[in-house]
């Protein structure tokens, strides 16, 4: 048998493009069984890898085996010892999950602060503002847990009919820093959750850098900085001026890969650590550029679980209590005149007055619904609900 030659560089690049091509016209729309074959293929062995790797970890072999042996023992031994563990579990799932859907999924993701994180900041506040204190309970503001005693004030519900045991640990009398604390813990368990949300990009990006594969958008991205910067004035001129004038998000790509690549872990720190839109990105870049992982995951960590998220509880708190949005309000108005307030312009009143109406609109509703709460039978069955709001519900467990 006759042996060819080795493959020159050329030819595996060739051979690489048309195999690229092949893959891109597997769709679910041309060819829907071998997609699918495809994709449970993979999904049945990244799942096997997965608990492979899990079952065989130190970690859970030294922690949480004999965690969940301690755990079934004491269970049948009396269910009330372990009642708060399971409370707190749920409240970690919850939180934690709602962060990971909101950021995974390359922007697609579920905005679960928008739905349910700023709406429970505001149930505190208001609880906060009707109990002048925050002695009530608020980690059960749950799906599927929610009691009626929840966001009631303690001193006006007896012991014995709260029905479990809270979880609750921040009392206090009422300022800023104790309704900080009191919705701190949800808001770095879903910020975690968000940073958790992250990994995938960077993993893909990292694998595919890895196995050798073309990043069309990275060479894309490169020969326009490439082009940007050559000798030849003419060329030059005329691709800066092509960028600036259309192809604003490329600039702003080039700029993110050259911070992230001076900066490392301070710039990814720096991308996480405010409402960023484009960080699936940023996590791209670092995958890319084979960042380690803990530098990677640290910095995101630290960015959206302990400074954007205590941020956005911090600003919330300043929005949904009057106290403190007074004197929010009154530091902006030094700042900015009444001629630049858009709110006044177009509807003739400052916006902070609209601002005030929905609160005591949602001040209104809250009482409403707590006395109901209050004079409701815990083991009684939940009222109907209408059909808009259940029709609302399946919607978003649809969107989950």
């Amino acid at each position: 048998m006759e042996y060819t030659a080795a493959l020159t560089d050329e030819q595996i690049t060739t051979i690489e493009q048309e195999m690229a091509e092949k893959r891109k016209k597997i769709t679910l729309l041309r060819s829907p069984i071998k997609t699918l074959s495809l994709f449970f293929l993979v999904l049945f062995e990244g799942a096997k890898k997965a608990t492979s790797y899990t079952i065989t970890h130190p970690v859970f072999l030294l922690g949480a085996v004999p965690f969940i042996i301690l755990y079934l023992l004491l269970k049948n031994y009396d269910a009330d010892l372990v009642q708060p563990v399971e409370t707190a579990a749920e409240f970690v799932v919850w939180w934690f999950g709602l962060g990971v859907l909101s950021s995974v999924g390359l922007g697609t993701g579920m905005h679960t602060g928008l739905l349910f994180l700023f709406p429970h900041i505001l149930k505190v506040c208001l609880a906060a503002s009707a109990c002048n204190s925050i002695d009530f309970l608020s980690y059960a503001d749950m799906w599927f847990r929610h009691h009626p005693t929840t966001f009631v004030c303690l001193s006006e519900i007896p012991a014995d009919s709260i029905g479990y045991t809270p979880i609750d640990f921040f009392f206090g009398d009422l300022s800023f820093f104790h309704l900080f604390l009191k919705v701190s813990l949800p808001c770095i368990v879903w910020g975690a959750g968000t940073a958790v949300g992250e990994i995938p990009p960077y993993w893909i990006s990292r694998a595919a850098r890895l196995a050798g594969k073309r990043n069309e958008e990275f060479e894309e991205i490169m020969a326009s900085r490439s082009s940007s910067s050559s000798s030849d004035p003419q060329s030059s001129s005329s691709q800066g001026e092509t960028t600036s004038q259309w192809n604003i998000v490329a600039r702003m790509k080039e700029w993110m890969i050259d911070f992230l690549q001076r900066h490392g872990f301070w710039g990814v720190l720096l991308m996480s650590a405010y409402p960023n839109m484009a960080f699936d990105l940023c996590g791209i870049c670092c995958g890319h550029f084979l960042m380690p992982f803990w530098t990677f995951f640290g910095a995101t960590f630290i960015g959206k679980a302990l400074i954007k998220a205590n941020m956005q509880g911090a600003f919330f708190i300043t929005l949904f209590s009057e106290r403190y949005l007074q004197t929010f309000v009154d530091f902006i108005d030094r700042l900015i005149p009444d001629s630049m307030e858009p709110c006044l312009i177009t509807t003739g009143k400052a916006c902070h007055h609209h601002l005030y109406q929905l609160l005591t609109q949602a001040k209104a509703e809250f009482h409403t619904q707590a006395a109901r709460q209050q004079n409701e039978d815990p083991n009684a069955p939940p009222p109907p609900t209408s059909f808009l709001k259940t029709a609302w519900s399946w919607i978003v467990i649809l969107l989950i």
